[in-house]
């Protein structure tokens, strides 16, 4: 939990198993379900969950970063701000921008 209210879970991982994206789709199911019983919805904290990986997880589309979120397929409207998933592909590191660098 960070200060500003958001839960964050990270997972590394060196072996690429096939089974990533459900996997951390599963770790971050897990946190978002946050809301107690009796609680209003809008409670939700949110949560990031960041991979660091030692493999491209899409081959097809290398990046050293980056964030996906749940969005509308058309018109690409987020649906929700609460919940994130990144990746970090360290072996592709040469593809950092200088913001990523400073970080």
């Amino acid at each position: 939990m960070l200060n500003d209210n958001t839960i964050i879970n990270l997972e590394m991982q060196v072996t690429n198993y096939s089974n990533w994206t459900n996997r951390s789709l599963s770790y971050l199911c897990r946190a978002f379900d946050n809301v107690q019983k009796g609680e209003d919805y809008n409670s939700t904290i949110p949560v990031t969950h960041i991979g660091f990986l030692d493999f491209d997880l899409f081959p097809e589309e290398l990046e050293f970063y980056s964030k996906y979120m749940l969005q509308n397929v058309k018109s690409r409207k987020i649906y929700n701000d609460k919940f994130t998933l990144c990746v970090l592909s360290l072996n592709q590191i040469k593809l950092a921008t200088k913001e990523d660098k400073k970080w």
